[in-house]
């Protein structure tokens, strides 16, 4: 997907291929309504994203979350922990999925998953806290925001 179309804010911070790139430019020249589904279609024969590759099946979820499909999104991601059980960013995009999905105490599941992989993950704390504040269990989040600060004042610095 072209670079107006790639923020380097949100869920990654990932920069596509080249080729991709010129692919979606030369799609959004001759098709433009084809944009999207020519980067699906590249991503799906790609030779990094192989099927047995969790890291694909991450940035398709990723890309899938971003426009708005948060029910493929999360197939996607529930593919990419099938790969990979232990896969912390996959939990927390998951535990992202769910809640847009309007779903908070599976994506709270999905957020301690990802915390119980990797503790310093400040993304999945965050989401942790707004599903709890989600759930009105607002001493828990509370608790969780506290950390997050102190975390942040001791380090000086975002643990992502």
């Amino acid at each position: 997907m072209c670079m107006s179309c790639f923020p380097l804010t949100g869920l990654n911070q990932m920069r596509p291929p080249l080729i991709l790139i010129h692919l979606c430019l030369y799609s959004a020249l001759l098709v433009p309504s084809l944009l999207f589904a020519t980067t699906i279609e590249f991503d799906a024969i790609s030779e990094d994203d192989r099927a047995d590759n969790p890291k694909a099946w991450n940035r398709r979820g990723i890309t899938l979350f971003r426009e708005g499909r948060y029910q493929d999104a999360l197939s996607a991601f529930n593919q990419a922990i099938l790969l990979k059980e232990d896969d912390p960013e996959a939990w927390n995009y998951k535990g992202e999925a769910l809640f847009r999905l309007e779903r908070p105490e599976e994506a709270l599941v999905a957020f301690k998953k990802a915390l119980e992989i990797r503790p310093l993950l400040t993304r999945a704390l965050h989401n942790k806290g707004a599903a709890l504040l989600d759930l009105d269990r607002l001493k828990e989040a509370l608790a969780v925001y506290k950390l997050l600060i102190r975390r942040n004042a001791s380090d000086g610095k975002d643990l992502n």
